[in-house]
């Protein structure tokens, strides 16, 4: 104890004191004072100056250098020759027989910064830039681990250090004293259960949240080299978080769904997404793009005894029929995305056909178009002389710019008044494009004749009406999983 001194924060020592003799010496004191106030208070002495009872002859005390503010006595005290000092006194004890024995500081702390309960604090120390907290458990919350007895037999004991969220700049340990028991009633032999920790884990779920929010507005680079972990740690801890929050999405309020496929990695790997169109969020994932990708959807839904009204979607075959079998009451509504990237795809294929058949001075000026035809004309950017190269290129083409403006002309299907305007127009508009003679308009025309009761139904009230822009949604989530399925 002499070899310490100022520098030695957050240490403890015990130190045996005869606290009746101490204090029953004559010279008087301001520490001796305060002494016997706080003994007499918490019933370590009687209010008989001259009798003390010999199971109060001994305790222990706790000398901390930490200079506390709180509801704690500072005073200058003399033990043992030592030289004149600041100290903190934590008269803390348990009677047990004739003595004290020593017993945690109080646990408050380990509640309320690490999110701890059912362990005592027995002691703290600061080494080499780290804190650590050492614990051990109540005796009321040892049991087994497995059938929760607490018939039990200790079998030793191990220290465990655990990450706690960090105190400053300061990193912060829970080093945890864990009994390792024999269970008499089911006969195992097992630790007890951490409970401030997952299994298999040297974190608290408080070190788990702090980094889980940081993660919130940072990469999960950065957050490791933050907590000194490797990246697989953050990682895991994301993951966990999505599996946990997000495995099972409830589909009790879901009513209009919208379904769609994303390829992610390289090899062409695809994954089926129903996405509930009122939240945002991402309710199932299947492997795959057909229509056996949905059948654990509609099993699930089933269950569950979901109610679904609208379904947003493209134009696929499979999609198609499995929404008619598994939902046949349910409004199919074909979203402006698909519609137009259809469109566009006719179109691109038309102008290579033209431009295969072109000259090589019509080539010239056909090349570099593909992304011009393709882009609204509001979209034109003047000082790259987009809007004027476009008119050449439609100018050099009559078949080409006719496609073109049936691409123009399609837009204006989604700003009808109503139903019935909205059918005429698809009516006038796919017979304008099988007039053409053009073997993709008119392929895209049938189509769309066929399909037309998806597309009317977009003007329906109580039906959804997707305008692509859940395809933005679809990406967020698709970022997710993608970086999920890489583990």
């Amino acid at each position: 104890m002499g070899g310490q001194g100022p520098d030695d924060l957050f240490s403890l020592e015990v130190v045996n004191v005869d606290l009746a003799a101490w204090l029953s010496q004559r010279k008087p004191s301001r520490f001796k004072s305060r002494m016997r106030m706080a003994a007499i208070e918490s019933g370590l002495l009687p209010w008989s100056n001259g009798f003390m009872h010999p199971n109060y002859s001994r305790m222990t005390v706790f000398f901390s250098l930490i200079r506390l503010k709180r509801a704690q006595m500072q005073t200058q005290c003399w033990v043992a020759g030592m030289v004149e000092k600041v100290w903190t006194c934590h008269l803390l004890g348990r009677f047990l027989n004739s003595s004290f024995e020593r017993v945690s500081i109080s646990t408050s702390l380990l509640y309320h910064a690490f999110g701890i309960r059912g362990y005592q604090q027995t002691r703290m120390v600061f080494a080499d830039g780290v804190v650590r907290f050492h614990v051990q458990p109540n005796e009321k919350t040892v049991c087994c681990s497995d059938c929760g007895s607490r018939d039990v037999i200790r079998r030793g004991s191990k220290d465990r250090e655990f990450r706690a969220a960090p105190i400053g700049a300061k990193p912060t340990l829970i080093v945890a004293n864990l009994p390792r028991l024999e269970c008499r009633q089911c006969g195992i032999v097992r630790q007890i259960r951490v409970g401030f920790s997952q299994p298999r884990r040297s974190f608290t779920n408080g070190w788990a949240k702090y980094a889980l929010e940081l993660t919130q507005c940072m990469t999960i680079k950065d957050v490791a080299d933050q907590l000194g972990v490797s990246w697989d740690v953050i990682k895991e801890i994301k993951k966990s978080y999505l599996q946990k929050h997000f495995s099972t999405p409830s589909l009790k309020e879901v009513r209009r769904i919208a379904i769609d496929e994303i390829c992610i990695g390289k090899g062409h790997r695809y994954l089926t997404l129903v996405m509930d169109l009122d939240s945002g969020a991402i309710v199932f994932v299947g492997e795959g793009k057909s229509a056996d990708s949905l059948r654990p959807f509609w099993s699930r839904l089933k269950r569950k005894r979901g109610q679904i009204d609208a379904v947003a979607m493209d134009m696929s075959a499979a999609y198609i029929s499995a929404v008619k079998a598994h939902l046949p009451n349910a409004a199919i509504v074909f979203d402006h995305f698909h519609v137009v990237k259809l469109m566009n795809e006719k179109l691109t294929q038309l102008r290579r056909q033209l431009f295969q058949a072109a000259s090589w001075e019509q080539r010239s000026v056909l090349k570099g178009s593909r992304w011009l035809l393709l882009k609204n004309p509001e979209n034109l950017v003047e000082s790259r002389d987009e809007p004027s190269r476009l008119q050449d290129a439609l100018a050099l083409n009559s078949p080409l710019a006719t496609a073109y403006y049936l691409k123009e002309d399609l837009r204006q299907f989604w700003d009808q008044s109503f139903r019935l305007s909205a059918q005429l127009f698809l009516w006038s508009w796919c017979t304008r494009a099988t007039s053409t003679g053009l073997r993709p308009l008119m392929t895209i025309a049938k189509t769309l004749l066929a399909l037309q009761e998806g597309l009317l139904n977009y003007y329906e009230p109580d039906h959804v009406r997707p305008d692509g822009r859940y395809q933005q949604q679809n990406q967020n989530g698709s970022a997710a999983i993608l970086w999920h399925s890489r583990s």
